[in-house]
């Protein structure tokens, strides 16, 4: 086991992972001839994920595609984590960070091909802009490679495309005080996020009545957000990230006393709420409001860190990467609805906080772990593994049962759930009105055949006599 490097454990898994994720929803959409049709049409009054749109359409239409582009993108991330981090984080860590992903994130961005095809990609070329300003050496030609990543970053998600343009201007004004030579390449960062997201935005779609039109937009409901779904999403449900950077803080700090407590306290809470399946939808306002100075006074002490420890350009890139994730969630709180998905990004970037306090630990104390953490995330990979194969192996089942009956001219064919939904977007999403249409070209089954999905059953029913 000592001799295997992290990184092809986890370049393995996810080459799996590009197999036995099915297709599921939007992907159907994708890979039929609807998709083709938005093409056509350069996906006008559709949105303004041009990039994004052509990936998932080229990774629903071949599997090979599929694999390597999956494998490349999500390998990469880890990777570019370890660079930002000047490989002072050993990998095994990082990727306990990476497979530890709350599974409302996991399912909709390594779950799901649309996800992914938005939220990792743009994820990477986010996180590669940000090495390239911050841990190469300048050279005339830097803020020329920015500004094309840039501009190509902008074509993934409307929420990305917004913080860019506010990020480079962050970074040009810090640099204004501390390294003026970033200014170069943050400008490149900045001109590619202007010229992008103006690209982006002249789609009619940001500009109709649908749900991504700016009809969409209620300045009047970022109180709600904040308290319920915002919060929820991006603090609450990241208790992994939240158990790690306390105890980080805690070996940092001389004086631990107050903030020790105050971390328990946090941690103990959170971690209860989550085994007790405690979300905002049950919660009174009162305790929203409670959680919500909790949380602030977390980042509080995450930003009080940042300036005890830190130093120069940790600090700098520190504070870049909190105060970016916590940012590329902003957009949200004035729009109505936004998923986990939209969360990856602020989750990776606040690995990379994480990951910069690590690095001023006393590192010879944790030589013992490594091995350990090497073994956990060689478990947590086959664990996660063979949750997707018995959903790929009982998709194709349903999907054989289909066919069979369509030869057969039955009218109506029965399959069952999936046995673990909340590994994808929508696994289920196959009856009338919900990609039925998509589903039945994609496996080339004909209109007349009746699709139900039913709930699934005990796999060994027992006799009930008294209800």
């Amino acid at each position: 086991m000592n001799k295997v490097k992290s990184i092809w454990i986890y370049s393995l898994f996810i080459f799996v992972m590009s197999i036995v994720v099915i297709l599921t929803w939007d992907d159907y959409f994708w890979a039929s001839s609807h998709g083709m049709a938005q093409l056509q049409n350069n996906f006008e009054g559709y949105n303004g994920r041009y990039i994004g749109n052509l990936i998932i359409m080229g990774i629903t239409r071949s599997t090979i595609l599929r694999v390597i582009v999956y494998t490349i993108v999500n390998v990469s991330i880890a990777v570019i984590i370890s660079k930002l981090l000047e490989d002072k984080v050993k990998m095994q860590y990082i990727i306990f960070i990476l497979l530890t992903i709350p599974i409302g994130i996991f399912k909709q961005t390594y779950g799901w091909f649309s996800g992914f095809a938005n939220y990792n990609v743009s994820s990477l070329f986010i996180l590669t802009i940000i090495f390239l300003t911050y841990k190469i050496k300048f050279k005339w030609y830097m803020p020329l490679i920015v500004f094309f990543l840039a501009l190509s970053s902008q074509f993934f998600a409307e929420n990305v495309s917004i913080v860019n343009i506010i990020v480079s201007i962050l970074i040009i004004l810090i640099s204004l005080f501390k390294d003026r030579k970033k200014i170069f390449t943050a400008t490149g960062w900045l001109a590619g996020a202007l010229i992008g997201s103006w690209i982006m935005f002249q789609n009619a779609a940001y500009h109709s009545e649908s749900d991504r039109g700016l009809t969409n937009i209620f300045f009047s409901e970022i109180y709600k957000h904040v308290l319920q779904d915002w919060s929820e999403l991006v603090v609450k449900n990241n208790v992994v990230l939240i158990v790690l950077f306390s105890i980080v803080i805690y070996f940092l700090l001389e004086q631990r006393k107050i903030i020790g407590s105050y971390l328990l306290l946090f941690n103990t809470y959170i971690i209860l709420r989550e085994y007790l399946n405690i979300t905002y939808w049950k919660e009174p306002l009162y305790m929203l409001v409670v959680e919500l100075v909790m949380i602030f006074i977390f980042f509080a002490i995450l930003i009080y860190v940042g300036f005890k420890v830190l130093k120069d350009l940790d600090r700098e890139l520190y504070f870049v990467t909190l105060i970016t994730g916590i940012m590329m969630v902003g957009p949200f709180v004035i729009v109505t609805p936004f998923g986990p998905r939209n969360i990856l990004l602020t989750y990776l970037l606040l690995s990379v906080s994480l990951g910069i306090l690590f690095t001023k630990l006393n590192l010879n104390d944790f030589t013992l772990t490594d091995n350990l953490f090497k073994k956990m995330i060689v478990v947590l990979s086959l664990i996660i593994v063979s949750l997707y194969s018995i959903n790929f192996f009982e998709d194709y089942r349903r999907i054989e049962k289909i066919k069979i009956a369509d030869k057969n001219n039955q009218k109506v064919v029965e399959i069952k759930k999936l046995p673990f939904p909340f590994l994808g977007q929508v696994v289920d999403g196959i009856f009338p009105g919900d990609r039925e249409v998509e589903f039945k070209e994609y496996y080339d089954i004909s209109d007349n055949i009746e699709i139900k999905v039913v709930e699934r059953t005990l796999p060994l029913p027992w006799k009930q006599t008294n209800y």
